[in-house]
């Protein structure tokens, strides 16, 4: 008969598997124009999973890796056009109070395109390596005036290389300005007025504006540290609140940031001073998420690895004075309050402010 807005069918199913507290995690087909850069895919979650399915149809050679594969039973199936990806009852991944990052315990997925097709590790960082030392060199061409530059910066005299580079380092901190940490308000108005402006693309421009990025003064503190006769080489770091350096893995998109390891000639690899100049941290201390973990230590030779220590405990300290008094009728006053940072805590304090 004729229907009516009233009309309705009450339909029940249930899925296979599913019981009380279970969680259902709908599947998807994901589709997009462009290059990928860097996938990961978490196959544990926060509760058990009782069936992963991951189908990849990659545009080009394919590039992947699956992390802890063989203890979460993750079964790899490849055919002409694709590379499907399954697992069953994957447990879930607890965390634990300063346990490792979550991605060392979990098992992932990662895909990606290794544009440089060169597939043997060691060859592969070999690579990375003497590339970022060339562009370090390369930032350092044409620049007939960086020896004048440098001597109007105030060095102590003699040949102590170690005072130098120290000294080279607080001048540059009070110096030249991190952009990084500019207001919006600041970036949005200059960038107003300087749209047609091309961003900064050698020593020169930094030096002449005293200002740039934190990579940029990097950079130009390497370049100078180097005509000091120093050993200076860019060390790319992963923030290991995230993850670790995976050698594995044959991108270099898994590095968050660039820090400078110097030393002099004579010296060994074990004696590198690592170097986070922009970051408002005195010379020789790090951002605690860049400490305790292997970094890419970039040479023209090739890849190395440098070890970066942590900041002593007494280095990141806060010392509170406050001043008391009491009014004619007894009330309880409180004449200043004053607290000092360093550190890491201070540093944290003055780029929230």
């Amino acid at each position: 008969g004729a229907s009516s807005m009233t009309d309705y069918v009450k339909l029940k199913g249930a899925l296979p598997g599913i019981e009380a507290g279970a969680v259902i995690d709908y599947g998807y087909m994901f589709q997009a124009d462009g290059g990928l850069g860097f996938g990961k895919i978490p196959i544990q979650r926060d509760y058990e999973v009782r069936k992963f399915y991951f189908r990849w149809v990659p545009f080009e050679m394919a590039n992947y890796l699956v992390t802890h594969e063989k203890e979460r039973g993750v079964v790899t199936t490849k055919d002409k056009r694709s590379i499907t990806f399954t697992a069953e009852n994957v447990p879930p991944v607890v965390d634990e109070p300063f346990g490792p990052p979550r991605s060392e315990l979990q098992s992932v997925l990662y895909i990606y395109y290794n544009l440089t097709e060169i597939y043997e590790p060691r060859k592969f960082w070999d690579f990375v390596a003497e590339k970022t030392d060339k562009f370090l060199s390369d930032f350092m061409k044409g620049e007939t005036k960086l020896q004048e530059a440098l001597d109007e910066i105030p060095l102590p005299e003699g040949d102590d290389l170690k005072a130098k580079l120290k000294a080279l380092y607080d001048w540059m901190d009070a110096n030249i300005e991190n952009t990084d940490y500019r207001t919006s308000e600041r970036r949005e108005s200059e960038a107003r007025a300087d749209q047609d402006d091309d961003d900064f693309e050698s020593v020169r421009q930094v030096w002449k504006d005293k200002a740039g990025t934190a990579t940029q003064i990097r950079l130009l503190y390497a370049a100078f540290a180097r005509i000091l006769g120093a050993d200076a080489h860019m060390v790319a770091v992963v923030d290991r609140s995230e993850s670790y350096w995976d050698a594995r893995l044959l991108t270099g998109l898994q590095f968050d940031d660039f820090l400078v390891a110097v030393k002099a000639p004579s010296e060994p690899n074990e004696d590198y001073v690592v170097l986070d100049l922009g970051s408002g941290l005195p010379y020789g201390k790090v951002r605690w998420w860049y400490s305790m973990i292997r970094g890419l230590l970039c040479t023209e030779e090739g890849a190395s690895s440098v070890t970066i220590p942590p900041l002593e405990a007494e280095d990141s300290t806060t010392v509170y004075d406050v001043k008391i008094g009491f009014e004619d009728d007894g009330e309880l006053v409180v004449r200043s309050w004053t607290m000092t940072a360093a550190g890491q805590w201070g540093r944290s304090e003055r780029v929230y402010l």
